[in-house]
C-alpha cells in the first residue's frame, strides 16, 4: 500500500485509538463531508449506534473525544463549518472499518438517518452513493436513486451526480493492490450514477 509520511502517521495513530473512538472515526468517514456537533449527537444516539454497547452519548463526553480526535489531526474544524474525517485518511479508515466489523452497523445508521429525512441534501446523496458503492447491494443502489429523484424535485441540481473521479479518488487514495483484487466492481446499476440525468 503506497501510504505517503503523513498518511502513515494518522493511520498509526488510528490504530491506537480505543474502539469508541475508532467507531466515531468510522461514523465521520462514512458521512464524509463535515458535521456540527448537534446533528452528530443525535446520529450516534441512533438504536443502530447502540449496537456498540455505549448506551447514551452526553454533549460533554462527545466534546472530549472531538477534543482528542481533533489534536491527532484524524478530524478537523475548519473556521463555521463542522467537524469531519481529514481527507488524507477518509477512505483508509472505511477500509479498517471494514477489516474491524464496525462498516455495516455505521452504515445501517446513516442509511436509518437518510430514511427518515424528507429534504435530502446532495451532501447526503453523495454519502449514500459511498456506502452503496462499498456495499455493492443491488436494493441498496435501487434505495439510493430514489433519493437521487428526491433530490432533483426539490433541487433541480446536477450538482449531485457521483463521477467517475469520485470512484478513483475512493480506489487511489492510497492504492492499494490488495484491495483493489478484493474489491467486487459494482455492476450497471452503480455505473448510471456516473452520467449525468
Amino acid at each position: 500500500m503506497s501510504l505517503n509520511t503523513n498518511q502513515k502517521k494518522l493511520l498509526k495513530e488510528y490504530s491506537k485509538l480505543p474502539a469508541f473512538d475508532q467507531q466515531l472515526l468510522t461514523v465521520f468517514s462514512l458521512l464524509h463531508f463535515e458535521i456540527f456537533q448537534p446533528n452528530l449527537l443525535a446520529i450516534l444516539n441512533n438504536l443502530a449506534f447502540s449496537k456498540f454497547g455505549h448506551g447514551n452519548i452526553r454533549i460533554d463526553v462527545l466534546k472530549q473525544h472531538l477534543e482528542k480526535l481533533k489534536g491527532l489531526s484524524l478530524i478537523i474544524l475548519e473556521p463555521g463549518k463542522g467537524y469531519r474525517c481529514n481527507p488524507e485518511i477518509v477512505e483508509l479508515v472505511t477500509r479498517e472499518s471494514i477489516k474491524q466489523g464496525y462498516f455495516n452497523t455505521v452504515a445501517d445508521m446513516i442509511l436509518a438517518s437518510a430514511r427518515n429525512n424528507n429534504f435530502p441534501t446532495g451532501k447526503d446523496f453523495f454519502s449514500l452513493v459511498r456506502i452503496a458503492f462499498y456495499k455493492k447491494e443491488k436494493n441498496l443502489l435501487e434505495e439510493v436513486e430514489k433519493i437521487q429523484e428526491k433530490l432533483y424535485f426539490f433541487s433541480r441540481s446536477d450538482n449531485y451526480v457521483f463521477s467517475i473521479s469520485d470512484v478513483l479518488n475512493i480506489l487511489n487514495n492510497p492504492f492499494d493492490i490488495e484491495f483493489i483484487e478484493s474489491f467486487k466492481f459494482p455492476d450497471e446499476h452503480l455505473i448510471s450514477f456516473f452520467e449525468h440525468k
